[in-house]
């Protein structure tokens, strides 16, 4: 301390002649632990002869010691396997009787991870605020609670569409999604997961993609509702009018439209229409009749479920259809509102006029009419509101004439009725109607509304005001109806505005309101949170460890069991009540490093599944390895910069592409640097030498003319590991005629899986000097290649190529002369081998089962398969189908396309109709083909369980009645009614009631189907009165 040196902790003794006291200690340490720094114990032993005593004593100094935060460790003192040294004596301890707690205490030091880089999600246009889009999830390996406490974020934040909750990760709807139509297709956010109590910024980011797709939710509308056309006798061409409807829906399918002609009669008319342009035409030969041509033209989109509109079209041969028409107008009516004539004025001139004129002839109510010269449509001409008056004049009488261009023509009446104006709404019978509803009906009656209007020509319609879920409304009547889907779970209570309208005057309408409390039955299967687990756990993992944990929700909050379903071993197990799934047993990248298995969860009856991906994650536990011991080259002194004299080759078992399977090399020449390695491995000269400078360097043997040198691979890991090889360069004089190859070094591509045998490279040396015989062999252990002779330089196979094993060697080749002293030179030769396709894809399982409920799906993302092919290049490109069946499995599936595979991705779809009652399961051969010439494949069955949905109505099995029963009895059976439902459990359960036919409510009917006559219980059938009521 006089040195004024900074202290890094203190050092303190701990020799023991008597027990000591933990407390003792403890206070002894506190009065050191004031200068605020570590303490080590430097020197531990204990003096006692008596070996429990001494066990005893070292085992509450150990606990006092490590129990102290300021102790950073103990060193013994003496002590060797087995024995003590104290004093003279020496004692036997042993040390595996002594029990030492350490706590390791948790700092937040690990980073959060999303659990995906990429979340994909889709919503329709119809989707209400706050409809949850899809959730973010991420983990956190830090012990402590307030270490794993996430916060999410999405960018960008200004989102008028959707909103993130910050704490759980969920993403929902801010709004609903049909007020912003302009806004369907793909929004991009960036998500990031951030631990808020790291004391450094720790997060990790994801790609979030939301597709709000279009809905086909608008039908075709025609720009009329009636079609008005003429035919001139003397037209020269067939055209007779066109028709344009509008799709307000976005998608193209759902926007495009079709036209049709659909005719009143099954007779049809002599008319055609073009299905894309609306133009209608005709293929009339004979126009010399009077006739009027009625029917619809029909436009319907393409979208699921297809929508439709219609319209009228009237087309006219000019000539008066009939000698009087009638028409109608309200009161009240002003300038240019149409007179409603039914039929329409038209007329046809047989002769030979070439135009027909229409006028009103001066009477009574010209001054308030007018008529169109060209079209014959009447209106009113008056613009007083006040000149129509219903009951100062309820018809008028006037005459139409149709004309030519000459001034001749014929008339027809036409009575003009005025119509009493209907200025009274229909009011509903009550302000509120309440309905209850169990959750499992489907297509059933609930009630209805009533209403009432006190004019005589008003006409009521009914209808549901916004969103009213899976109900609607019968437009004459009023009935209220539940279509199927109802879930107690996700909308326990429903409310919605109805209204009743005076069609005769839409102005005119009330409105009710209508409450549907639903009521719950158990009919929901668990589901998991995710569709898909991906997990991640380094190789070096101890059995025990958490991979993962799985987690499940039950509308009906059932207990859940989970369970492993795999067609394969897999190291792991899992808890069946909390779903931590944990190793079983130790773990190698370089054997295996993905697994993918199904996790099955069951609530007593219903079950789902889910598939988890776990990757091994490499650990550097390989070091690299050299391709030979020794390596041999060649170099001539005065050898120019940067010739190359030897190339060496070292792998790594780690994973391809990371730092722990990159290796780099370096090279140890005493200092000397003489040479350097490049990063492929080629051993270069750095500087001229000669001869005699290498004399007297350490590297050099005089006797052998050779440099000896050590070659470094280390890879890249943390911490690297590496490996040592020797290279030996025989050394030759400048000018020296010595053996020289023709190439350094060669390079050779063969296929994998030649025979043996094959002669895959000729190696050629050659001297200055006449008639000097060179000998070749190769230098090393070299199982897979050989040279037959030493004279041919041919290298030969002598082993099976197999690329996935080794795809590349590195041979050292010699050449040796008969010369004396022999002379010798090296070359290098590098054999690449070529893939072939000899490994077929594989799947790493052989069946995958999924849960599903019936109903349609469109275009829903199922799951995603995955294979892998050992092989590369094209022969690893892998191709996804569905193929059919096995032989004991029924594919009812794929006939009608429900089911589909994206050829690269191996996304599976469902796209269609899933019914329960065709259908429990569906099996799916799907096939993986690589892209070699001759293709290899591989299959693997996914089977699809349905569970059943209410969306079969019962039906009675045949037609019952008439029956006769005699007056003045009662308590008798009249028949017993059977009826079915197709569906299954709760949903296939048939209740019975009578809902008309019996106003003077005589008879009843119970829930086995039997019906008896109540009279029992209030009075005798009456014949006069009641006479075939049912």
């Amino acid at each position: 301390m006089s040195a004024k040196v900074p202290l890094d902790g203190l050092g303190a003794q701990g020799h023991f002649n008597g027990r000591p006291s933990g407390p003792a200690i403890l206070d002894r340490l506190d009065r050191l632990a004031v200068l605020g720094l570590p303490i080590w114990i430097t020197e531990l032993d204990y003096a006692n002869s008596n070996d429990q005593e001494r066990a005893d004593g070292l085992e509450d100094a150990l606990l006092a010691f490590f129990s102290h935060q300021n102790v950073g460790g103990v060193l013994f003192w003496g002590f060797y396997e087995g024995k003590h040294w104290r004093g003279k004596e020496a004692a036997l301890v042993n040390g595996k009787d002594m029990k030492i707690t350490v706590n390791v205490l948790d700092i937040n030091d690990s980073p959060p991870h999303f659990t995906s880089a990429l979340y994909e999600w889709a919503v329709t246009e119809v989707s209400p605020a706050n409809f949850t889009v899809g959730h973010l999830s991420a983990v956190d390996h830090d012990f402590k609670p307030e270490h794993t406490r996430l916060k999410f974020k999405l960018i960008p934040e200004n989102s008028s569409i959707f909103q993130l909750d910050e704490d759980t990760g969920e993403i929902f709807l801010s709004v609903e999604v049909s007020s912003i139509l302009s806004k369907v297709g793909r929004h991009f956010f960036t998500a990031y997961v951030y631990d808020p109590t790291a004391s450094m910024i720790q997060r990790d980011e994801a790609k979030v993609e939301i597709q709000i797709l279009d809905s086909n939710d608008h039908a075709p509308v025609f720009s009329q509702l009636r079609y008005l056309f003429t035919i001139s006798k003397r037209s020269q061409s067939n055209f007779v009018g066109k028709v344009v409807a509008t799709d307000d829906d976005i998608d193209m399918w759902n926007a495009e439209i079709t036209y049709s002609i659909q005719f009143f009669n099954e007779k049809p008319l002599p008319f055609h229409i073009h299905s894309k342009s609306g133009s209608i035409w005709s293929s009339l030969t004979d126009l010399d009749t009077s006739a009027t041509f009625l029917f619809a033209v029909v436009a319907q989109d393409r979208g699921i479920p297809r929508q439709r509109g219609s319209a009228i079209v009237e087309v006219k041969i000019i000539a008066f259809s009939t000698s009087s028409y009638s028409g109608t107008v309200e009161e009240g009516a002003v300038f240019n509102q149409t007179v409603t004539i039914r039929p329409p004025i038209y007329a046809v001139d047989t002769k030979t006029i070439t135009s027909v004129m229409y006028t009103l002839q001066p009477q009574n109510g010209y001054d308030l009419f007018a008529i169109d010269s060209s079209t014959g449509i009447v209106y009113v001409k008056t613009t007083d509101p006040n000149s129509l008056d219903f009951e100062l004049e309820s018809s008028y009488f006037l005459q139409v004439i149709a004309g030519d261009e000459f001034g001749s023509g014929v008339g027809a009446n036409l009575t003009v009725e005025v119509v009493d104006v209907n200025d009274n709404p229909p009011v509903f019978s009550q302000h509120s109607y309440q309905f209850e509803v169990s959750e499992d009906m489907n297509n059933y009656v609930l009630g209805g509304v009533t209403s009432t209007d006190v004019d005589t020509n008003s006409l009521t319609t009914y209808r549901i005001l916004g969103d009213a879920g899976p109900f609607f409304m019968n437009l004459d009547n009023g009935e209220l109806r539940v279509t199927g889907g109802l879930d107690v779970e996700i909308n326990p209570i429903y409310k919605f505005q109805v209204e009743a309208r005076d069609q005769m005057n839409t102005e005119l309408f009330d409105t009710a309101e209508v409450v549907i409390r639903v009521t719950d039955i158990n009919d929901n299967s668990p589901s998991f949170t995710e569709d898909v687990y991906w997990w991640f756990i380094p190789e070096d993992s101890p059995v025990g460890a958490v991979v993962g944990e799985v987690r499940a929700t039950d509308k009906e909050n059932d207990t859940l069991v989970f369970s492993i379903k795999s067609s394969e071993d897999t190291p792991f197990v899992i808890d069946k009540y909390n779903g931590t799934v944990q190793l079983t047993t130790l773990l190698d990248r370089e054997d295996k490093s993905d697994y993918k298995f199904t996790i099955q969860v069951n609530d007593s009856g219903l079950a789902n599944y889910t598939q988890v991906l776990v990757t091994v994650v490499d650990v550097n536990d390989n070091k690299p390895v050299f391709s030979e011991l020794i390596y041999y080259g060649a170099v001539t002194e005065r050898a120019a910069v940067d010739s190359v004299v030897m190339v060496v080759l070292a792998t790594d078992d780690d994973e391809l592409n990371t730092n722990n399977s990159k290796v780099s090399y370096s090279i140890d020449d005493s200092g000397n640097n003489l040479f350097y390695i490049t990063k492929d491995g080629v051993v270069k000269v750095k500087q001229e030498f000669t001869l005699f400078q290498l004399q007297n360097l350490s590297i050099y043997n005089r006797a052998e003319f050779t440099i000896s040198l050590k070659v470094l691979a280390k890879d890249h890991g943390n911490p690297p590991l590496s490996s040592m090889a020797d290279a030996i360069l025989s050394v030759k004089h400048e000018g020296e005629d010595v053996p020289s190859f023709e190439s350094f070094p060669y390079e050779v591509e063969v296929p994998e899986g030649v025979a043996v045998d094959t002669k895959v490279a000729t190696v050629k040396a050659t001297v200055a000097e006449e008639n000097v015989v060179l000998n070749y062999r190769l230098v090393g252990s070299y199982e897979a290649f050989t040279m037959k002779d030493d004279v041919s330089g041919d290298i030969y196979t002598q082993a099976n190529l197999d690329r996935e094993s080794i795809n590349y060697f590195l041979l050292t080749i010699e050449a040796v002369d008969n010369r004396t002293p022999q002379k010798t030179g090296y070359a290098m030769v590098a054999v690449t081998i070529q893939d072939v396709n000899d490994h077929p894809p594989q799947f790493d399982t052989e069946k995958l089962e999924f849960s599903r409920p019936e109903g349609y799906y469109n275009n829903t993302l199922l799951t995603q398969l995955q294979a892998a092919d050992r092989d590369a290049g094209i022969n690893a490109d892998i191709a996804y189908s569905i193929i059919g069946s096995t032989q004991d499995q029924v594919n009812v599936s794929n006939k009608d396309d429900s089911f589909y595979i994206h050829e690269k991705t191996g996304k599976l779809y469902i796209n269609g109709d899933l019914d329960y009652e065709s259908a429990q399961s569906y099996h799916l051969t799907i096939r993986a083909i690589d892209g070699g010439i001759v293709k290899l494949t591989d299959s693997l069955v996914v089977t699809i369980h349905l569970t059943d949905v209410n969306d079969n109505s019962p039906t009675f099995a045949d037609a019952y009645g008439p029956y006769s029963v005699k007056e003045n009895i009662h308590g008798v059976n009249i028949t017993t009614l059977k009826a079915t439902d197709l569906d299954s459990g709760p949903n296939g359960k048939v209740y019975y009631s009578l809902i008309a036919g019996d106003p003077y409510g005589e008879f009843f009917l119970d829930n086995t189907g039997t019906i008896g006559a109540v009279l029992r219980v209030r009075q005798f059938l009456d014949y006069e009165r009641i006479l075939n009521t049912i």
